[in-house]
């Protein structure tokens, strides 16, 4: 792998580190000001983006706070950057499988 003209192994590290890095300017861009309605078709991007740190990491971009999350996934009719943030992660499926997990918390915490 080729890694910033540098050679590199990739057993996680470098991998990592470039999803660390864009999610670090995905935060700063798209979220540290709030939601920037007038870069509204970049958030497809941007969800895409999320999608494979998802699936290269295994977690959620830390700086998505609750009140964001409710938008992401359980509002009907979202504002056009969380509708576009959506379907960039429902191109990788984890808006699905996000959706359904939360649906499962929701049923085992009301039991």
């Amino acid at each position: 792998m080729l890694y910033f003209l540098q050679c590199a192994n990739d057993y996680g590290g470098p991998r990592k580190e470039f999803f660390r890095l864009v999610m670090l300017s995905i935060k700063e861009k798209y979220f540290d000001k709030g939601i920037r309605e007038h870069l509204a078709d970049d958030y497809e991007t941007v969800g895409i983006l999320m999608g494979l740190s998802i699936v290269q990491n295994g977690t959620i971009p830390q700086f998505l706070d609750q009140e964001l999350m409710e938008q992401i996934f359980n509002e009907a009719s979202p504002q056009p950057c969380i509708l576009h943030l959506r379907n960039g992660l429902a191109k990788l499926g984890i808006y699905l499988v996000i959706l359904f997990s939360f649906s499962l918390l929701t049923i085992v915490l009301s039991d």
